[in-house]
């Protein structure tokens, strides 16, 4: 359950694959892979890379939703805050 309307991502014209809540240690890794998603997040919330650094934690006031494409494999991130 979401604090706002839940969003499903999607790829290759079908669902991803939930894989689980993330903040930004979980994700740091993949920043390149993620990073449209991640300056959508920026954008929708004004965040500069640091903020997002900063407040995208686990379990946190902005959390993370990974998501896996089940067509091609790549990974997606939406997010929701409180």
């Amino acid at each position: 359950m979401g604090w706002q309307q839940e969003v499903w991502l999607s790829h290759c014209g079908d669902f991803c694959t939930y894989i689980g809540n993330v903040g930004w240690k979980e994700i740091e890794h993949m920043n390149d892979e993620l990073e449209d998603d991640l300056n959508e997040i920026m954008k929708n919330y004004r965040l500069t890379k640091d903020e997002l650094k900063k407040f995208l934690v686990n379990n946190g006031s902005l959390q993370g939703y990974l998501f896996k494409c089940v067509v091609c494999g790549k990974y997606r991130i939406t997010s929701d805050c409180d």
